[in-house]
């Protein structure tokens, strides 16, 4: 995000929202973004075990550096995970600010049984839009890698996510650049807010 979050999901994790086309009623209809995943997907497993813990709200404060550039800058962040279509894709909406800047992220995550690894794709407003994503998670932690293509389209832009669940109600999470020369993009520290809802 790890989650998840971050900037580029996990912590990734952007704001798509799109309104369905021909006056469709949007209280029904399915994520266009969820379900292209999952057409994407050889098995999506439902409501996959290691996803199920990172379901519900939370808090975060921490650190980001958008480039390096920046010093870091302290964020505060608000995830939300839940289940859509049936449980077979996790939706992460994220929202952090720091001092200069506001960033959305919404991110689609699932357990593919036949790769054996959790696939998704995320989208934001800072950092990589549509960027996709691979990775293992046991035990509540979560090696997530995120690429997304170059804006000059001359190579890709890796980012690793690493999110450990510290107790039922905290996880840790640090998004960092693959590079010659990597830093860490953001490192926040969750909360989890109201009940236990994950399953």
């Amino acid at each position: 995000m790890k989650t998840f979050s971050a900037i580029t999901n996990p912590f990734a994790v952007i704001a798509l929202f799109l309104p369905l086309a021909l006056g469709a009623n949007t209280a029904h209809a399915a994520d266009p973004a969820a379900m292209a995943l999952l057409k994407q997907m050889q098995a999506p497993d439902v409501k996959n075990a290691q996803l199920s813990i990172l379901v519900g709200n939370w808090k975060g404060r921490g650190t980001v550096r958008p480039s390096r550039k920046f010093s870091n800058m302290k964020v505060k962040c608000n995830l939300n995970n839940s289940w859509v279509l049936g449980g077979k894709i996790l939706k992460q909406t994220m929202r952090c600010k720091s001092f200069l800047m506001s960033v959305q992220r919404t991110t689609y995550m699932g357990f593919d049984k036949a790769k054996g690894q959790i696939v998704g794709r995320s989208y934001g407003n800072v950092g990589p839009n549509n960027a996709s994503i691979t990775g293992n998670a046991r035990n509540g932690n979560f090696d997530l890698v995120m690429v997304h293509r170059k804006k000059n389209g001359s190579g890709t832009v890796q980012n690793r996510l690493l999110t450990s669940m510290n107790s039922a109600n905290s996880m840790s999470s640090v998004m960092s650049k693959i590079s010659r020369r990597p830093y860490d993009v953001m490192r926040i520290e969750y909360r989890r807010t109201g009940a236990k809802t994950y399953l």
